[in-house]
């Protein structure tokens, strides 16, 4: 199944990702996903009502994963690299209680320059998925901020 892949560019810059339905197989959800130049970001639902965020700084490879405070979930994220075959999961975090887990650069959480890299959060109530998995894949250019690779598989 293909996907249609719809980027909005706002007169401010800002690239926006919005939700895409991807399909029964999917299991998920697009976006929303943000370009700020330099890095990115994806909120669970909105920007407007973010119940958990990740912000992808590629230049230092540093990813912050900031829960809502007081809802009761958690935020977990999955990194995975798909433009290796078969893809591989780089790495997996989770946030709580209002907290922001953060991962800077180097081993094991250094991500490969020029790589593109699926980035998947959901909450979890109680340690169970609650909702749907929301994700988006972008590449690791340092100089650049990241870009979208949506189109690879």
């Amino acid at each position: 199944m293909k996907r249609a892949i719809l980027r909005v560019t706002l007169a401010s810059g800002v690239v926006l990702s919005p939700m895409i339905a991807a399909g029964p197989a999917a299991a998920g959800v697009w976006g929303p996903w943000r370009n700020y130049g330099s890095y990115g970001s994806m909120c669970i639902h909105s920007f407007a009502n973010c119940k958990a965020e990740v912000t992808f700084h590629p230049n230092g490879d540093v990813v912050h994963l900031r829960d809502k405070p007081g809802d009761d979930y958690s935020v977990r994220l999955r990194i995975k690299n798909v433009t290796k075959d078969p893809d591989a999961t780089e790495y997996s975090i989770t946030a709580h209680n209002g907290t922001t887990s953060v991962f800077p650069d180097g081993q094991p959480e250094n991500l490969a320059e020029k790589h593109c890299f699926r980035f998947t959060i959901w909450l979890l109530k109680y340690g169970a998925q609650a909702g749907h998995k929301h994700y988006t894949q972008v590449r690791n250019y340092n100089n650049d901020g990241p870009k979208f690779c949506h189109d690879v598989a």
